[in-house]
C-alpha cells in the first residue's frame, strides 16, 4: 500500500497539539517499511549511506506520530540488470518473510 503523508497525519487522529507541544497518538505500534532504491549501496555501511534521505525522514515522521519501533526493509539496485534486480528482490522478500514469521 502506498501511503501519502497527508493521509496518515491528520491532527486529532495520528497526533495532537495542545497549544504548546505535539504528541503522537500511535504509541505502542510498529511500522515496517519496504523501500526501493535505484542504486545500490545505501545500507549496511556503504558508500551511498550518507545520501539516504528517505529512511531518516520516514523514521522521524513515524516517531513524531508516536511509533518508536520502525523497521526498514530496503530493496536496492532496481535499475541494474534483470538478474541483479531479481536477486536483490529475493533478498528483500526473504527479509519480509523473516519479519512476518517473527511478528
Amino acid at each position: 500500500m502506498v501511503i501519502n503523508r497527508r493521509s496518515i497525519c491528520p491532527i486529532g487522529r495520528t497526533f495532537n497539539f495542545d497549544g504548546t507541544s505535539f504528541s503522537g497518538l500511535l504509541t505502542g505500534k510498529r511500522a515496517y517499511v519496504i523501500t526501493a532504491y535505484g542504486a545500490a549501496g545505501y545500507h549496511n555501511p556503504a558508500a551511498m549511506q550518507g545520501f539516504d534521505f528517505l529512511e531518516p525522514h520516514l523514521r522521524r515522521l513515524f516517531n513524531f506520530l508516536g511509533i518508536a519501533e520502525v523497521t526498514f526493509l530496503p530493496l536496492e539496485g532496481t535499475t541494474a540488470d534483470a538478474a541483479s534486480v531479481a536477486a536483490a528482490a529475493g533478498e528483500t522478500r526473504d527479509q519480509v518473510l523473516q519479519v512476518a514469521a517473527g511478528s
